[in-house]
């Protein structure tokens, strides 16, 4: 089967879909920086290319549509392999088009936007675009200065198409960085005192504006926010990625925890990785049992510690800030 490939703190790491929740914070930058009015904006009010594409009620997609992948626009990515040579994948086939925008937008509208949930990561890309549009910057400087820069994230690759970044899956960055990213959510978008992202943005891009009606219940999803997954039952919210990437922000333990992984067990929509499993049945009982854990005050405190002991946990007992890493997979086949 080929030689193990070994991952370490330094290896950038394909997050795949939790880049879409890492696009999710960069357009609530976009608004509190007044470059998107509002959600509630009709996506063609900034797509002055694509007016020809604006028929059979798509005028009334907004961004928050997007956001919530409510578009109503036609979209299958999940039937069929994640393979660059699979037609049938909407995903792959608005890749190989060449122009995203234009694919989706091409696609028919099957229901009214807001009222049917479909998994489209498309709009995830039209996302990165929008903000590529209003802004009048590259989408990867973009996120550099207004977001990762002062997060201290200096090292990350954000693949692109037609110079958009794709904001549904293509970001490459380390798994303290992402533990990074989840701990300014916990922190209510404030880091070291500078806010980052608005509290307000925070609060309504982890609420649950999609009730799946516990159709995903099973891998412990049954909501939808802004590009973040939600759940009813549980006082926590996470990003996700194929085969294994997360980062689930739990508000109740004061912790963030944080999964990368690779995995060719199960089936195609079934290789999420075991991540929010792990932290119900067996991190959290855990974490529960704990007395001694190490205090921090500061944002640089709690990086530290994680730097320098790769694990730290907070017990809710205890009024701290801190970070878990759980890198369930840390070996990869090469076939």
């Amino acid at each position: 089967h080929g030689e193990w490939n070994s991952w370490d703190r330094s290896t950038l790491h394909g997050v795949k879909s939790v880049s879409k929740s890492i696009t999710s914070a960069c357009v609530g930058i976009a608004i509190d920086n007044g470059f998107i009015e509002s959600v509630h904006q009709s996506i063609f009010e900034y797509l002055p290319d694509h007016q020809h594409l604006n028929k059979g009620g798509k005028d009334k997609i907004s961004i928050e549509h997007l956001l919530t992948m409510t578009s109503g626009l036609e979209w299958d990515e999940w039937s069929f392999p994640y393979d660059i040579n699979e037609p049938r994948n909407d995903l792959m086939a608005s890749l190989v088009s060449g122009d995203g925008v234009q694919y989706l937008l091409n696609k028919p509208i099957i229901a009214n936007p807001g009222e049917e949930w479909i998994y489209n990561t498309g709009c995830s890309n039209l996302l990165t675009h929008l903000i590529q549009r209003t802004s009048n910057i590259s989408g990867i400087t973009y996120a550099k200065e207004y977001l990762f820069n002062p997060l201290g994230i200096s090292s990350f690759v954000w693949k692109a198409l037609n110079g958009a970044p794709l904001g549904g899956h293509e970001l490459y960055m380390k798994p303290r960085d992402m533990a990074k990213l989840g701990y300014l959510y916990l922190m209510n978008g404030t880091w070291d005192g500078q806010e980052i992202v608005t509290e307000d943005w925070i609060e309504e891009s982890t609420s649950t504006h999609v009730d799946l009606n516990e159709k995903y219940s099973w891998w412990l999803r049954d909501g939808y926010g802004y590009q973040w997954w939600t759940m009813k039952y549980e006082d926590w919210y996470y990003a996700n990625g194929q085969d294994g990437q997360m980062i689930c922000v739990l508000d109740d333990y004061d912790m963030v925890v944080v999964c990368t992984g690779y995995s060719e067990i199960g089936p195609m929509n079934s290789k999420d990785g075991p991540g929010p499993i792990v932290i119900r049945d067996f991190l959290i009982p855990a974490i529960q049992q704990f007395t001694e854990i190490p205090s921090t005050n500061t944002t640089t405190e709690t990086i530290n510690l994680m730097n320098n002991y790769g694990v730290i946990l907070s017990a809710l007992s205890i009024p701290i800030v801190a970070t878990v890493i759980v890198v369930y997979a840390v070996l990869k086949r090469k076939s």
